[in-house]
């Protein structure tokens, strides 16, 4: 049976994956056309944003996940309310935080180090404000992800984000066609990430009914222990993932034009899809390793 969750999870994973690649491949050109070069590089520019933003929850529900995978594999549920309220605790304050100080440090980037002037200047600090004000349900799709991976919930996670993705470019196409430009596109994406993240925090509700509730709650000693093991996978991810996909394209809007970052954006985007290929088997592996190295070490070595 566990075999068969396996497949299950990495299989849905693949195929979310490959959808997206498709769906890229679609939608990126009526994107690039209907923005122009210059504001699809201030695109890139926000969603590279709230990707490097996106660590601002220290790693937490990543954390959480893993000891939630525990607490599964051995059927107990009196330390998950604990790992589960902290986690949320940590990650809407942080989501809060982080939206205050993107939005604070909005027009000093738009006019310092990017030096975007003229009309563009308004759309730029319009469109990274509205970036800024995103980071907090993109923190809690973080966090209600990595709670229902570690029960195993990898397979419904995966259609979450194929629907989510699809709505997005569907939804940011139609702006497209219907005339309006690079903020609403931005608005397009915010919106569908509050209410992606909406739909996760009812269905983790539903799932975890008469057991667990989502609510606030802070722990010193469960705070520390979710934030010891979530800033070290911080760390590596930082190194690992936002390095390789965003830093860049800082460097780009930073020293040369909006113009050639809407360039190279427009190439990138496409050829690194492959490379999340590999973190739809992470996804499925990490439950399965973190419940069978609390309870059967042994059986750690099938896996």
């Amino acid at each position: 049976m566990t075999t068969g969750r396996i497949v299950k999870n990495v299989g849905s994973g693949l195929f979310a994956q490959v959808w997206s690649l498709l769906l890229g491949l679609v939608v990126l050109p009526i994107l690039v056309r209907g923005l122009g070069a210059t504001r699809y590089g201030l695109l890139a520019l926000s969603l590279a944003m709230i990707g490097f933003a996106s660590v601002a929850d220290l790693g937490v529900g990543r954390a959480a996940s893993k000891y939630l995978a525990e607490d599964f594999e051995k059927n107990e549920y009196f330390r998950t309310q604990q790992y589960i309220s902290n986690a949320f605790t940590i990650s809407f304050c942080m989501g809060i935080l982080g939206t205050f100080l993107l939005g604070w440090a909005t027009p000093y980037l738009v006019r310092e180090v990017f030096r975007i002037e003229g009309v563009m200047q308004r759309d730029a600090e319009l469109a990274l404000w509205i970036t800024a004000a995103g980071l907090l349900p993109v923190l809690l799709r973080i966090l209600f992800d990595g709670v229902l991976a570690g029960h195993h919930r990898i397979a419904l996670l995966s259609l979450g984000n194929m629907l989510s993705n699809s709505l997005k470019a569907g939804l940011s196409v139609a702006v497209i066609l219907l005339g309006y430009s690079l903020v609403a596109v931005v608005l397009v994406n915010v919106v569908v990430s509050y209410l992606y993240a909406a739909g996760l925090w009812l269905y983790t509700r539903h799932y975890f009914a008469h057991k667990v509730e989502i609510r606030f709650g802070l722990d010193s000693t469960i705070a520390k222990q979710l934030l010891s093991l979530g800033v070290g996978s911080t760390l590596s991810y930082v190194l690992g993932y936002i390095v390789f996909l965003y830093v860049d394209r800082f460097l780009i809007a930073t020293f040369l034009t909006l113009p050639l970052l809407g360039y190279y954006s427009a190439a990138f985007d496409i050829t690194s899809k492959q490379c999340y290929i590999p973190n739809s088997v992470a996804q499925a592996i990490f439950p399965e390793f973190s419940g069978k190295a609390a309870t059967n070490p042994q059986e750690l070595e099938r896996r």
